[in-house]
């Protein structure tokens, strides 16, 4: 489907089967939300989706995911709003 540019049903599919706890689903649906095809583009959805599909086993999404994650403007914001955590003792 992705191949002949069926985008927006690819990524239902892919999200069916991404919510079933496929690694290679999870690993699409980001690469889609991240390019914005079949989706809108969001950046921190695909953030999201390249976590699980790591966490459910599937190592290589561990390129992409390094490749893009400095450049998403949603996690330098979430990054500002954390308050410094202060040890005690």
């Amino acid at each position: 489907m992705v191949e002949r540019g069926q985008f927006a049903q690819a990524a239902k599919l892919f999200e069916k089967a991404a919510n079933q706890g496929l690694p290679q689903a999870q690993q699409q649906l980001a690469l889609l939300y991240k390019d914005g095809k079949g989706v809108p583009a969001d950046k921190f959805q695909a953030y999201i989706w390249m976590l699980v599909s790591y966490d459910s086993g599937n190592a290589s999404i561990l390129p992409t995911f390094w490749n893009c994650k400095p450049d998403w403007p949603p996690l330098r914001s979430i990054r500002r709003k954390q308050k410094p955590v202060r040890w005690s003792r």
